[in-house]
């Protein structure tokens, strides 16, 4: 834990970071619990279905090159800020969604939405906790986010079969709009003094 004149500080950024990790482990393991429903509606086949899934890791990897640059660069604070835009505006483009292209499109952009989160998480835990500490808040993080792929389990079969898996990604979006300006507000990039 960083000294007691930043802690309250560093506890803000932690439950932004894990907010947002929340909804990126929902959107990644999200697609199982609805293809059926999409299979139904779209008429997809499996192997449309693995192209589906499979868009979000694709454009997540990819994401992670220009990634290490942008945080570098311009930071975590701004770079998990605009990436996570991208997730928000995938998660209303995959809701809208009228044919498989669209679905693919939506999920490349949760993809890249998603790909900061955890680098961001790993490169300000780095600053802000002593080297002891770094691996206890990491795991504290990465078992909150486990939270996010229970959501994608029976609440998100739920939803779809109450209010359909549509509405389910646009209070998705919502929720991830609003982690989005947790981050922005809240995290800052190291402590004070930090070289």
């Amino acid at each position: 834990m960083p000294a007691p004149s930043t802690a309250r500080t560093f506890l803000k950024i932690v439950a932004a970071l894990c907010t947002v990790y929340v909804m990126s482990q929902f959107f990644r393991s999200s697609n199982a619990v609805i293809a059926k429903d999409l299979s139904a509606e779209f008429g997809l086949s499996p192997a449309a279905l693995g192209v589906l899934t499979g868009s979000f890791f694709f454009a997540f990897a990819a994401a992670q090159i220009p990634l290490g640059v942008m945080l570098d660069r311009y930071g975590p604070r701004r770079t998990v800020s605009v990436l996570l835009s991208a997730a928000v505006a995938g998660a209303v483009v995959y809701g809208l969604a009228g044919d498989l292209v669209g679905l693919i499109a939506g999920r490349a952009l949760l993809g890249i939405g998603c790909s900061g989160v955890l680098m961001s998480a790993l490169m300000l835990f780095g600053r802000w906790v002593p080297p002891a500490a770094y691996g206890t808040w990491m795991g504290r993080m990465i078992a909150v986010g486990g939270i996010g792929g229970l959501l994608s389990t029976t609440p998100l079969a739920f939803s779809a079969e109450t209010v359909g898996w549509r509405v389910a990604f646009f209070a998705a979006a919502a929720i991830t709009a609003a982690g989005t300006g947790l981050v922005y507000l809240v995290v800052r990039d190291a402590p004070p003094g930090h070289a």
